[in-house]
């Protein structure tokens, strides 16, 4: 009991989670919306509420290390309950991000490191927010060589709110891929579009191809994910579909002691098609293969077809990567 009240305290005094109260609320958080104004992390929340009290120490963490990228502060929902009504705060506890007076709702783990990554990912998305006007101009009329993600969502959908921490996630994991954009409409906000675009559920996630793609037609213009998991990794395998591979496909036995006997370094990645870690992996590998593209020669072969060249190589697991 004495740690923890020590603990309290000393995670008190190093906190810089400001207590606000509606005159401050409208004067710091409300009146901050030039450019060079510190935004605001706010929780509403309740004393009596077990899970706003676990999120506490968390926000008390964040402060201390996120001081520099926003102000942190706290409303007591049963102090000043006609405050957080004038601002709909139905439940507890509600986290929002105050950027130039936009408000931007956390949904996400209460913790300290999730927390961080919602500021930091609203403060520097990598994620597009396309409004009707530029879907038009960056999905519809892109450039040849681009491809497009794009979550149809709407702000009161579970699955969306689920997805979105994913989708994030996602976008940061394709950064390095030159030709890829991510992007969101928000449904709830654009209505029309969305109706236009024949969007009839959320979240809807599509993927408009290069137009010199195979998976490109005036009749197919995009392609829609059907998948049951909406995680970051299972999304960037389906990606990785429609993205043309750098990794050489070795078919035979002859081609696999060609390409070790020739001059060139080559990395080889043995799988097999039912190997779920084989994957996951295989976005990774084209990742590397394009790093090292002109030092190394990258390929693969699938070992459930070529099993007695695989069993003579030594792979006794998948992926084995030589």
């Amino acid at each position: 009991m004495a740690f923890d009240i020590a603990n309290f305290a000393k995670e008190s005094l190093t906190s810089r989670l400001q207590t606000l109260d509606p005159n401050v609320f409208e004067d710091k958080v409300n009146n901050a919306v030039s450019a060079d104004s510190k935004p605001w992390f706010v929780d509403f929340f309740s004393p009596w509420c077990p899970p706003c009290m676990r999120l506490m120490p968390e926000i008390r963490k964040a402060s201390r290390n996120a001081n520099h990228l926003v102000n942190f502060g706290t409303i007591d929902c049963t102090v000043h309950s006609s405050m957080c009504k004038k601002y709909n705060i139905r439940s507890y506890p509600t986290v929002l991000l105050y950027n130039s007076s936009v408000a931007h709702q956390f949904h996400g783990q209460h913790s300290e490191h999730d927390l961080i990554d919602f500021i930091q990912d609203t403060l520097f998305p990598t994620v597009t927010h396309l409004t009707p006007e530029t879907f038009k101009e960056n999905v519809e009329r892109k450039k040849s060589t681009t491809l497009w993600l794009v979550d149809f969502f709407a702000p009161w959908c579970g699955p969306c709110q689920r997805l979105a921490p994913q989708w994030t996630k996602l976008a940061k994991m394709l950064k390095d891929e030159p030709n890829v954009m991510v992007g969101s409409i928000d449904c709830q906000a654009y209505s029309q579009l969305c109706g236009d675009l024949e969007v009839r559920s959320y979240p809807t996630i599509r993927l408009y191809p290069h137009k010199d793609s195979k998976y490109y037609s005036k009749d197919q213009k995009f392609q829609v994910f059907n998948g049951h998991n909406r995680d970051a990794e299972s999304l960037r395998v389906w990606v990785y579909n429609f993205i043309p591979s750098s990794v050489k496909e070795i078919e035979t036995e002859d081609a696999f002691r060609k390409a070790i006997k020739s001059k060139h370094i080559w990395l080889i990645d043995f799988y097999t098609p039912w190997c779920s870690h084989c994957t996951y992996f295989a976005p990774e590998f084209e990742l590397i293969s394009k790093k090292l593209k002109g030092k190394v020669k990258a390929g693969k072969v699938n070992c459930q077809t070529l099993g007695q060249l695989c069993r003579e190589a030594g792979v006794t697991a998948y992926p084995t990567v030589r």
